[in-house]
């Protein structure tokens, strides 16, 4: 019986949470009331914080992953989050 070699796997390059987590990008508690305030409120703030991110793309990106599948927890609590391409 001939032994399978596992063939090697190329992942893209990933943005770490640690890359722009920091207290400007932390948004505590948002002034938005629905869904899509909030993720244009927080892709604003994003995109301050990292300029290499537009805070429009984010927010379209954002958007989109949360068609897909809410990021809510609970109590309030989200972490929003999508795949950016690469440029």
């Amino acid at each position: 019986m001939r032994e399978q070699k596992a063939s090697a796997i190329s992942l893209p390059p990933v943005m770490r949470i640690t890359e722009f987590l920091s207290e400007e990008s932390i948004v505590p508690a948002l002034s938005a009331t629905r869904k899509d305030e909030a993720l244009l409120e927080l892709s604003k703030v994003l995109g301050r914080a990292v300029p290499q991110v537009a805070g429009p793309r984010l927010y379209s990106v954002l958007t989109e992953r949360e068609k897909a599948a809410s990021t809510a927890m609970e109590k309030g609590v989200a972490i929003p989050h999508g795949r950016l391409a690469e440029r």
